[in-house]
């Protein structure tokens, strides 16, 4: 029988019961749904506007300037933001902190554009609605991660076993090489 490698091993181990994942983390992919795919959705159709002009049938403009300013804030803030967040402890709060911090550059938007709209008259609700998508969806997930904490607790220990025990079998394999080419040399 050949040896089979590490990576093999390691799927072996740490083989999932998809359904039972599913079941357990349906609130998890439900915050997915409501952080990233509703406010994808609301952006895509308020970025494009097609608007019916006398003299071509559809003008397609981009409001280039929430763009301009997603962009700013993803390159210079949210890298630093995200490290600090990563360096910590797995847990609720982290995950609460995830998904606010991906609320961020939509709330800085709709900040500008209350401004820039003097007030309340012609403001576009359209980007509270992403915030407000995005944090149900963070909240969602936070309380997934609060009502699962066991299983997903229970799941890092086991990956981290794996890899502790392939590391320990990789070590035993080189001190058997080491003495076997000890063993050829004498």
């Amino acid at each position: 029988m050949a040896q089979e490698t590490s990576s093999s091993l390691r799927k072996k181990l740490l083989k999932i019961d998809w359904k039972e994942y599913l079941k357990k983390r349906w609130l998890y992919f439900l915050g997915f749904i409501f952080i990233y795919i509703i406010p994808l959705i609301i952006v895509t159709e308020k970025l494009v506007k097609i608007k019916a002009d006398p003299l071509n049938n559809s003008d397609i403009s981009f409001s280039f300037f929430g763009f301009i300013l997603g962009i700013v804030y993803i390159v210079f803030i949210s890298k630093k933001i995200k490290v600090k967040i990563n360096d910590m402890k797995i847990g609720f709060l982290k995950t609460l902190l995830v998904g606010i911090s991906n609320i961020i550059p939509f709330a800085t938007v709709g900040f500008l554009a209350h401004l820039i709209s003097n007030g309340l008259s012609g403001f576009n609700i359209t980007i509270w609605a992403i915030c407000g998508s995005m944090l149900i969806g963070s909240s969602l997930q936070a309380l997934d991660f609060f009502l699962n904490r066991d299983f997903l607790y229970d799941l890092e220990l086991k990956k981290i076993a794996v890899e502790k025990v392939l590391a320990e079998k990789k070590e035993q394999d080189i001190r058997d090489e080491i003495t076997e080419l000890n063993s050829l040399g004498e």
